[in-house]
């Protein structure tokens, strides 16, 4: 069935007023500019006397028209009132008649009574959050149903209650049908027989698509007095139940596609000769005989599955020359040896078997489709020994896709997962008791899938991660392979990927990724995941030590608690918050084993009075702390060494060892909160970093505020500064990194200046860095920033590299050349300075 998207459905606020009244010999060419361009039959319909031209011409040109391009339909009728009549009145225009809740008869009414609608009823939708008005329901309906011999798809997916529908019927035969859809979600009541009536008394072989999702309908359509409507059929779906015996088989004469669930087949003699057996492409049953497959020659099928069929020992002999896909589900695989299948390339095989020995006899029933066939994908999920499932996939070189669905990581060791490593032997006692060498089992493998059904392990099995991350390593040297391994659990919807050891968890992200990392033998092993709803648990890993995801976030600050060996957690996005009666003490994991904490927000009552024992590195990009932070119970980071927060959060952490620190000043008095605040908690004597920079300009006196603050770090080797941090002119800043007791250069007509402040704002100072302020904006600097490169040249100061970054034209100038002489030379490429933690 064809589905259009266009502008011209009964949800249109369109309106004939709207377009012009005139003759179509009258109309302005503005009008023809909604039309499609890449039909050249426009240009000849333009002329100013198409009047003339019969109206059955322009009937043909619009239908032509209409088939190349369903969303010109709209486009015609939007001409001129001739034009839109003439659409009106021309059969087998194609076009879709949804009815929702809110759908109005007026909406209905706008289809031509010729064209071939696509109908859709779903009162269940609740989009626009309508009232469903029972009246107007069935009004609608009523005006379809009167257009019911243009009904060319008929796609049922809700209907009001059961005694809602009891008046509703079809009111003419429907003889366009061509695709009839009946969801299982639908409550016919008494409206199922007139509805099932008409379909099967007016229908023509014209209906080839049918799929019958409710059982009620099914149950009567498989009647013996209705069956022949089956015969014109290309597609059938059935859900079926309550039933016995029902002998639809020789009733499907041009089916090409066929899905039955509990479908009661009738036991067949042996060389019956069904028609569906020449024509079928794509069979899918479940919980339906196979006994009548027996001996049948499927020249056409391409595709087949089988779930828990019915007689399946009775199956001898089943011929599938052009099948390439099968997959077959029950706890008794005996009849896969009777399958014939030359041109297969994907199995699927399901065993439901509780015990490694009953599974180890249904796997040994595979050795003959196994070992027979070249076939390059095989999922398979059956529990069995590891010995044997090693045999049985050595019987298939050629493969390049595995998925195995298993019961837990108990299912296989990790020594069974590393006889996929490419590149070297394999050593194991699986096969003998004593070791040998073996080949890396699927040589050829490019994708490994591993599905489990539960993640709840033991010490034991914590190997199994680093040993994945082992075999992506060993296939990462043959880049033309393109080796995966993915992981996926009944627990949760995403699919995780393997990815090989690094030695540093500094993963590159993309859009709607989560990337999460373990421990190994050979580095820390990162899996990634994406989702577009930006939200994916990773709890099910309760070992894992790594994570970092870039999208905004909201989760509460208990979803951590239960990763009890967590390390970094990089998520930029992320706003942790308290919810109601969340209880948690200081001996948390949170507390003692975090190294790295990167967030978006952290509530400050969480922070209050608590200590990150082994916390080396903090970012937060907001917080909500108050302006001017009360003094409070500080926030203890022993062991942190680098930092970036806004200077309010700043103020109330504890930092005996910091090294690296990055400020956002969000204060209007920076000096005030550091002396008071800051100065108190934190020992910044150390301090060999800092970058300041602000969001907004604060113009209250600045820059003495910020030289304060930078005579009060010693030790500063680096400091990078924002414009915004200061305020113009520039230059008092920067003449107070004049040497004392240092003749300034003289210039021309400027007297020589003694007497600078008694002492420089950080003596050990060997890299100034300013963003945001343009050397071509402010040509004034250069003059004083000449004499600063030459004094400090003079007296052997450690002032070695001086930088200028204008963030909007992206270029970067250095000022202190090789030989610590002013210069201008430009820094290419050129990027803003960034601090990580």
């Amino acid at each position: 069935m064809e589905t259009y998207q266009d502008r011209f459905s009964m949800n249109s606020d369109w309106n004939l007023s709207d377009s012009e009244s005139s003759d179509f010999g009258a109309t302005s060419y503005s009008m023809f500019s909604v039309l499609p361009t890449s039909f050249k039959t426009y240009q000849v319909l333009t002329h100013n006397k198409t009047h003339l031209i019969p109206v059955e011409i322009f009937s043909e040109v619009f239908l032509y028209t209409v088939q190349a391009d369903p969303r010109s339909r709209t486009e015609l009728m939007l001409v001129c009132r001739r034009w839109h009549d003439i659409m009106l009145s021309t059969p087998g225009i194609h076009s879709q008649l949804r009815i929702y809740r809110w759908t109005k008869k007026k909406d209905v009414e706008r289809f031509g009574r010729t064209w071939l609608l696509d109908v859709t009823i779903d009162t269940g939708n609740r989009s626009r959050g309508t009232r469903f008005n029972l009246d107007h329901f069935y009004a609608c309906f009523m005006a379809a149903a009167e257009a019911a011999s243009s009904w060319r798809s008929l796609l049922l997916v809700s209907l009001p209650s059961p005694a809602e529908c009891k008046n509703l019927q079809i009111m003419q035969p429907l003889q366009s049908l061509e695709c009839f859809t009946l969801a299982a979600s639908c409550c016919f009541g008494n409206f199922l027989e007139p509805l099932m009536t008409a379909i099967i008394t007016t229908a023509t072989s014209r209906l080839t698509v049918m799929e019958v999702f409710h059982p009620d309908a099914s149950l009567y359509l498989v009647k013996l007095d209705h069956l022949h409507i089956f015969a014109s059929l290309t597609t059938l779906r059935l859900i079926c139940k309550r039933m016995q015996n029902v002998n639809i088989l020789p009733h499907l004469r041009k089916l090409e596609i066929f899905e039955a669930h509990h479908l009661s087949l009738p036991i067949y003699p042996s060389g019956v000769d069904f028609p569906l057996i020449q024509t079928l492409r794509v069979l899918y049953l479940k919980a339906v005989s196979v006994q009548w497959m027996t001996g049948q020659i499927f020249l056409a099928l391409q595709e087949g599955s089988i779930i828990f069929p019915h007689h399946a020992d009775t199956i001898r002999s089943v011929y599938m020359p052009s099948c390439s896909i099968l997959r077959y589900d029950s706890n008794n695989l005996g009849a896969l040896e009777h399958f014939h299948l030359p041109h297969l390339s994907r199995l699927e095989v399901k065993c439901n078997q509780w015990r490694a020995w009953r599974g180890n006899l249904q796997l040994v029933a595979l050795h003959p489709i196994l070992a027979a066939q070249s076939f390059t994908c095989l999922h398979l999920e059956i529990k069995c020994s590891e010995r044997l499932l090693v045999y049985m996939l050595g019987l298939v070189p050629a493969l390049e896709e595995l998925w195995m669905g298993l019961s837990s990581p108990h299912a296989l060791s990790s020594a069974f997962f590393l006889a996929f490593a490419a590149g070297r032997p394999y050593t194991s006692d699986m096969i003998g008791p004593s070791k040998q060498s073996i080949a890396p089992l699927c040589k050829g493998l490019k994708i490994l899938h591993l599905h489990y059904k539960r993640w709840l392990r033991g010490v034991e099995r914590m190997a199994l991660i680093p040993a994945f991350g082992d075999i992506v390593a060993s296939h990462q040297p043959l880049k033309q392979s393109g080796f995966s391994l993915c992981l996926s659990f009944d627990e949760g919807e995403q699919v995780w990927e393997v990815h090989g050891p690094v030695e540093k968890f500094d993963i590159s992200l993309g859009p709607y990724e989560v990337s999460i990392g373990f421990p190994g033998p050979h580095g820390i092993v990162p899996l990634s995941t994406a989702s577009e709803d930006n939200y994916v648990d990773f709890r099910l890993f309760r070992e894992l030590e790594y994570v970092s995801n870039d999208e905004k976030l909201v989760l509460p600050i208990d979803y951590f608690f239960p990763l009890h060996s967590l390390r970094e957690v990089r998520m930029a996005g992320l706003a942790l918050e308290i919810r109601p009666n969340t209880q948690f003490s200081s001996n948390l994991p949170f507390f003692n084993t975090l190294k790295v904490l990167h967030v978006w927000s952290i509530p400050s009552s969480f922070l209050a009075g608590q200590t990150f024992h082994k916390l080396e590195g903090y970012k937060e990009e907001m917080n909500e702390i108050e302006p001017h932070p009360s003094q409070g119970m500080p926030t203890e980071m022993p062991v942190c060494t680098r930092l970036i927060v806004q200077l309010s959060r700043l103020a109330t952490l504890k930092l005996p060892q910091i090294c690296e620190l990055g400020v956002c000043i969000d204060v209007q008095e920076p000096t005030y909160i550091w002396e008071k605040h800051i100065a108190v908690n934190a020992n910044l004597s150390g301090l060999k970093l800092l970058h300041l920079w602000s969001f907004y300009r604060n113009r209250e006196r600045p820059i003495f505020g910020i030289i304060k603050i930078l005579r009060s770090l010693p030790a500063l080797e680096t400091l990078v500064i924002g414009g915004k941090c200061l305020f113009i002119p520039y230059v008092k800043f920067f003449e107070a990194f004049f040497p004392s007791k240092v003749l300034r250069i003289s210039r021309p007509n400027q007297p020589n200046r003694i007497g600078q402040p008694s002492g420089l704002p950080c003596p050990r100072l060997g890299s100034l860095q300013i963003e945001g302020i343009s050397l071509t904006v402010h040509p004034e600097l250069l003059p004083v920033l000449k004499d600063i490169v030459t004094l400090h040249a003079i007296i052997g100061s450690p002032l070695n590299s001086l930088t200028f970054y204008d963030e909007h034209l992206k270029r970067k100038w250095e000022l202190i050349g090789r030989d610590r002489r002013f210069t201008m030379g430009e820094i290419v490429p050129a990027q803003a300075f960034r601090l990580c933690i």
